[in-house]
């Protein structure tokens, strides 16, 4: 549904007083009563969308102008491959619209006695591969940074930390160079559990003309309906169909001074949706342009997802259609696949002997695919007699995927451990175990065909694989299609 599109219907005559323009409403049936004869030039745009032009359109009488919308995929921008021993090619690729991010630390830190978020940050976005920056709001009451500063970026992620009081989260200047920066197509995300208590201290219900209504999709709160204390742990799941669908990861509470992280109970507004789930209710809200969270990423560790990759699927879907589902990258090494439904921006791949090869990266969703990215890869490593021993442990990824009826999962341990690698469906419920022993250093390959461990075959449908070694964990999403 094409609901507010923006529709501009202009006289070839240059007469200001013979320029339509409105809203799309929902149905994305525009109606002008009235309109000067002549000749006309159509503009349709809509965020996300591809714009829509037509020109010299003749209109002497009724007509009807029939425009279809084309959704934006996320395009992805560089990559690059590395040997990095033992035959082993590591390649690492971005996003386009996401390869610069700016960082607000305003936790408080540098004059409070709160706690320091910034080296959690700085840790994820090194992992990740990010080209960011920080900006540090060292002066207490200081605002951040203002639009033409943000300009500069695809995305900035403020994070206020334990900050509470004295307009000291995201004041009313910050608001509105945030709204510049949205309105001028930057993307935001906003980590902290008590800006609403700072700066709407009273507000339950907000409206048009207030940030948190107009940019972050928020119809009403509840403000501190949930309270986490040292050392409890909570679940926060990714809502359905939201930027972090399927992913769950685990919250606890890092703060120092107040000891608690406090989190808000949201409705949405008509261009808001859920992001992130407390037992059910949105502690997190999204739009197509920004994310607000009150279940804070500094508190997050890993649970049946990392919190890498929770980041990662936040950042990355902010840049991709958000009517089509991603289903994650395609590998090819010379033209042949090696992996797909990949859903992180990291891959390792294992070569047996040393040559040139050249590698593309391409992004699925369930209607369409991304640009195909590639790069070529000099091996010279494979002279090493230990070659058969990985450099890093990982979980690799799944080959045919989707499958029907077995799929082969791909897997590197670096150092002997107990590895598990178990099956989950859509619910959460372990499905199967395909590995649980002691393995010692090499590079393994194991099979699932579709089965559950009483031997039955499983539905098609959504299915995870997560993977145990030592204090290393991933999961991974594969389709069976039958």
């Amino acid at each position: 549904d094409p609901i507010g599109a923006n529709v501009v219907l202009t006289c070839q005559d240059e007469d200001p007083e013979h320029v339509y323009t409105m809203s799309a409403p929902t149905g994305g049936v525009c109606f002008f009563p009235e309109v000067f004869k002549g000749i006309y030039d159509l503009a349709v745009t809509l965020t996300g969308y591809e714009g829509y032009a037509q020109e010299d359109i003749n209109i002497f009488d009724v007509i009807t102008l029939p425009v279809e919308l084309a959704e934006i995929i996320g395009v992805l921008g560089e990559l690059t491959g590395e040997d990095i021993g033992d035959g082993e090619v590591l390649l690492t690729w971005t996003w386009s619209g996401a390869s610069t991010l700016l960082f607000v630390d305003d936790d408080g830190s540098a004059y409070l006695e709160f706690t320091d978020t910034q080296p959690f940050y700085t840790d994820l976005f090194d992992e990740m591969r990010l080209d960011y920056t920080i900006h540090d709001i060292t002066v207490d009451g200081a605002d951040g940074p203002d639009a033409a500063t943000m300009s500069a970026y695809d995305v900035v992620l403020w994070e206020c930390g334990e900050q509470w009081s004295l307009g000291r989260t995201i004041s009313a200047n910050d608001e509105d160079n945030l709204g510049t920066y949205i309105d001028g197509g930057g993307k935001v995300i906003i980590s902290a559990h008590d800006y609403l208590y700072d700066i709407y201290p009273a507000a339950g219900a907000f409206s048009a003309g207030q940030f948190p209504y107009d940019y972050l999709g928020v119809a009403s709160a509840s403000q501190d309906a949930y309270s986490l204390f040292f050392p409890d742990e909570v679940t926060i799941d990714g809502a359905g169909g939201s930027y972090v669908d399927g992913l769950s990861v685990t919250l606890t509470d890092v703060f120092s001074s107040r000891e608690g992280v406090y989190m808000d109970y949201f409705t949405t507004n008509a261009i808001g949706s859920d992001y992130t789930l407390y037992d059910g209710n949105a502690v997190g809200v999204q739009t197509e342009n920004a994310i607000f969270t009150t279940a804070g990423y500094a508190g997050m560790i890993d649970g049946a997802n990392t919190v890498v990759e929770y980041l990662l699927e936040s950042i990355n879907n902010l840049f991709c259609a958000r009517d089509r589902e991603f289903l994650g990258f395609t590998i090819t090494r010379d033209g042949a696949e090696i992996a797909t439904g990949v859903m992180d921006m990291t891959y390792t791949d294992h070569t047996e002997v040393n040559d040139t090869y050249e590698y593309t990266v391409t992004a699925n969703y369930t209607t369409g695919n991304s640009n195909t990215i590639s790069t070529t890869v000099v091996v010279e490593s494979n002279s090493s007699p230990s070659n058969t021993i990985p450099v890093v442990t990982t979980l690799t990824g799944n080959y045919p995927n989707p499958f029907n009826p077995v799929t082969n999962i791909a897997f590197s341990i670096k150092e002997a451990n107990l590895v598990i690698i178990d099956i989950y469906n859509v619910r959460g419920e372990r499905v199967n175990t395909l590995v649980n022993e002691y393995l010692e250093p090499n590079n393994y390959n194991v099979e699932w065909n579709g089965r559950d461990e009483n031997n039955r075959s499983v539905a098609s449908g959504v299915y995870f694989y997560k993977m145990k070694a030592g204090r290393y964990t991933s999961t991974k999403k594969m389709i069976l299609m039958k």
